[in-house]
């Protein structure tokens, strides 16, 4: 009898049995393949998953980027089709039609298409990127756009799309040019995988970019008479009031592309040439929040489990905005939430939802502030509590007495380095005996983009960042020369640098001596095998995860 799928990957050491079962229960909740629950969540490297298919049913598994297009055999199959299941026409012999698939095993998708075509099925395997970028290519947005901004006239605003309550944006076609611009404008931002869209009107324009890893990049410029029109489509289908641009707005909307919904959370500021809109991308099934996926080394994950696996206690992270601090507590939550515990948070806003989790956010206009809303979530016979951030001397002393009195607490700190939060609590009043008592550890940290593993080649950095950092100049380091899949950046997807402060016994006595400097701090905690973030940043250099540019740019 033939092995599954699943029994095969098990057998060659790709997949647990853990993770086996965590994909067969995320296959009934999100009512999906297993090849699309495997490939979504980032159990197996894309490559590695690709090579096992191609092995495992016997069928070839092609690169996409080296393989020409027959332009004829494209429009055999409709867009709709292509993207809905992620499948893309290559060519045709006699009647047969070879089909680039993530998934050789979607027996619909391959039904589908032998029914609209009439051409029996030839499936070959290719990574999900590739397949992103060749569709992208050949039936991206840009061209669309181009041809829709040709063609658009003065667009009345009474014929722009309101939802209904609860309401999704979707693309059909009775949707007006401007509704249709801005569909096409948010799904290329999520082809993109861009965090954050900005809509920035200009004198002569209204510049569009995306935030790519971390970095914003200009992707067009429309012109100036679009710019009212698109902002009041935007705020409209964000529940927004479009007759107020004096004051900032803030709105949300889900919008519907290919097989997923995602959220969108839009916020608009009066500026001199008119409001500037910008949408925070949302894709729940886009995040991991595992400690295994952040980039830290084996024994920092293990040591924060411990800590945050304590009763009670009080476990800080600390970094600037943007640096992937939700995200960490979000998988430190992940790894404790059960049925068994009481776990609430209360944050500004919640940008993720997990199961399990009572989540709360503040409303400071009905007086629903951190402070205010951590006196009453202490109520609610909570186990764990996250707090968003602790900003102010109120919330920080709540939550400090919240962990001396049996209570696990998570929260974040904006500082630049673990040394400083210590400096920073005591700045905020908090008691040096409550810092000492309840202090599990800070974790600091930043988001570095890695070199893009497409156009990935050897080059020799500056030798006096590499005498800076202690590496050798005569090591092997690789960098992106920049290509398409990486919009010639040189980098594509990110990973974390980190720094990893436990509370030890010679930090304590410095802490309750109530005099001391950052310096001591630090140097307290070097004794003790401390790994820095630049140090963190170096070893991922020397890994080729990253370059040493990209380390000084975030750390410095």
């Amino acid at each position: 009898m033939a092995k599954t799928l699943a029994d095969t990957l098990l057998d060659k050491g790709l997949l647990s049995a853990e993770q086996i079962a965590d994909i067969q229960s995320k296959m009934v909740i999100q009512e999906e393949s297993f090849i699309a629950v495997l490939t979504r969540n980032h159990y197996l490297d894309e490559t590695e998953l690709a090579l096992f298919l191609a092995q495992y049913l016997n069928i070839p598994m092609i690169n996409l980027s080296s393989k020409k297009t027959d332009k004829t055999v494209i429009h055999l199959i409709p867009e709709s089709m292509i993207r809905e299941f992620r499948v893309f026409p290559l060519f045709k012999v006699l009647d047969s039609i070879v089909l680039a698939m993530v998934d050789p095993l979607d027996v619909r998708a391959i039904q589908e298409v032998e029914s609209f075509t009439s051409l029996r099925v030839e499936p070959v395997v290719v990574t999900l990127s590739e397949l992103n970028f060749t569709i992208n290519k050949w039936l991206g947005t840009e061209t669309t756009i181009q041809e829709l901004i040709q063609n658009l006239h003065h667009q009345p605003l009474d014929t722009l799309q309101i939802l209904d309550e609860g309401g999704i944006f979707r693309h059909n076609e009775n949707l007006g040019p401007i509704n249709k611009l801005a569909y096409l404008i948010i799904s290329a931002a999520i082809n993109d995988n861009a965090s954050d869209i900005h809509l920035e009107p200009r004198e002569k324009g209204l510049d569009v970019r995306f935030r790519l890893d971390g970095v914003l990049h200009k992707i067009w410029t429309l012109p100036a008479n679009l710019c009212q029109a698109l902002t009041s489509s935007i705020k409209i289908l964000a529940k927004m009031d479009i007759v107020e641009k004096r004051l900032p707005l803030d709105g949300s909307f889900r919008i519907q592309t290919e097989s997923k919904v995602i959220d969108i959370r839009v916020s608009s500021y009066p500026m001199l040439y008119g409001e500037k809109i910008v949408l925070r991308i949302l894709d729940q099934d886009s995040m991991i929040f595992d400690l295994d996926h952040l980039g830290m080394s084996g024994d920092m994950k293990r040591t924060i489990k411990k800590l945050t696996g304590k009763n009670h206690g009080i476990f800080l992270v600390t970094g600037p905005t943007g640096s992937g601090k939700t995200t960490t507590l979000y998988a430190a939550l992940n790894q404790l939430r059960s049925i068994e515990r009481n776990i609430v948070t209360i944050e500004d806003p919640i940008e993720y939802h997990i199961p399990l989790i009572n989540q709360s956010e503040v409303n400071p206009k009905a007086g629903l502030t951190f402070a205010r809303g951590l006196r009453s979530l202490l109520r609610q016979d909570p186990d764990i509590i996250l707090i968003g951030e602790i900003r102010d001397q109120e919330t920080a002393q709540i939550a400090f007495q919240a962990a001396l009195t049996g209570h696990l607490v998570f929260s974040t700190l904006h500082t630049n380095d673990t040394a400083s939060s210590i400096v920073r609590l005591i700045d905020m009043g908090i008691e040096p005996y409550l810092i000492s008592s309840t202090l599990l550890g800070v974790l600091s940290q930043r988001l570095v983009r890695k070199v893009c593993p497409h156009c990935q080649d050897v080059y020799i950095p500056d030798p006096e960042l590499l005498y800076k950092v202690g590496l050798s100049t005569e090591g092997q380091y690789l960098k992106g020369t920049g290509c398409n899949r990486c919009r010639n950046t040189g980098y594509k997807g990110r990973t974390g640098l980190f720094e990893l402060l436990v509370m030890n016994d010679h930090t304590k006595e410095l802490i309750n001596r109530q005099r001391f400097s950052e310096l001591e701090i630090r140097e307290s905690r070097n004794e003790h095998d401390f790994t820095s973030i630049l140090d963190d940043g170096m070893a991922k250099v020397n890994d080729n995860l990253t370059t040493v540019e990209e380390v000084f740019r975030v750390v410095q």
